[in-house]
């Protein structure tokens, strides 16, 4: 992961998830949910914020396992790390960024990596009280074994 200096923002994700949110027949959400899986492992990229381990809070690049603190939502006893697509969305749930805290740049592989080090997180979701795409890290493996190698050239 790498702190955010730019706009991550990919159209075709932007568009994908406003298609999901609209009345769809069946045929059409499953194409819209194939396409959106797979922009998720070939352009995915996200919005966290968080505080990293006190050696590392100067380093532009750093591991999920380096994460101390990430604010999580609580839904059914159950946790999850919000994620975004856009830093105006991250900041619309109220998460603005605070002293000792950083919004990085995080893609499936740093997601997951975060998910197996804070087994007591349930999922990431996408976009929380607007897309709400939860994302477990089962998900996420099976999109990057069913999308990943096609992108790796």
């Amino acid at each position: 992961m790498y702190k955010k200096t730019d706009d991550i923002s990919s159209p075709v994700i932007e568009q994908l998830l406003l298609e999901r949110r609209m009345p769809l027949s069946e045929e059409k959400e499953q194409e819209v949910l194939f396409s959106l899986s797979r922009a998720l492992v070939e352009e995915g990229r996200f919005l966290l914020l968080c505080t990293v381990k006190e050696e590392h809070a100067h380093d532009s690049e750093v591991s999920a396992e380096e994460i101390t603190i990430s604010p999580l939502l609580m839904a059914e006893d159950e946790k999850y790390l919000p994620v975004f697509t856009k830093e105006a969305f991250m900041q619309e749930m109220g998460m603005i960024k605070e002293k000792d805290q950083e919004i990085f740049v995080t893609d499936f592989l740093d997601l997951i990596t975060f998910l197996d080090v804070n087994a007591h997180v349930a999922a990431a979701v996408l976009n929380p009280g607007r897309d709400d795409l939860i994302l477990t890290k089962e998900f996420m493996v099976r999109l990057l074994q069913a999308f990943g190698t096609e992108t790796q050239s």
